[in-house]
């Protein structure tokens, strides 16, 4: 490999790895109304990395990570005891 060819890669890998570490954090899900009143303020979700984050890592040649399965309890601030 030529060293232009090789300051390319490795210009072309430092921008991806750039990429990554400003990716914005999207939370996305989906619920009925029907579900947040049966379960309380529960939400079941998995987390997983974008489109673009995902390009940037096969570009880059790393490992792709799984999605994770979570639950997130939201904190409404209430309480049940009447005043």
């Amino acid at each position: 490999m030529s060293s232009s060819a090789s300051r390319r890669r490795k210009a072309a890998e430092e921008k991806a790895k750039r990429k990554l570490e400003r990716e914005a954090i999207i939370l996305e899900f989906d619920y009925q109304p029907g579900v947040l009143r049966y379960h309380g303020p529960v939400i079941i979700t998995s987390l997983g990395i974008s489109g673009a984050h995902r390009e940037a890592l096969e570009k880059a040649g790393r490992d792709i990570p799984d999605a994770v399965q979570c639950r997130f309890l939201v904190d409404t601030g209430a309480n049940d005891r009447e005043a």
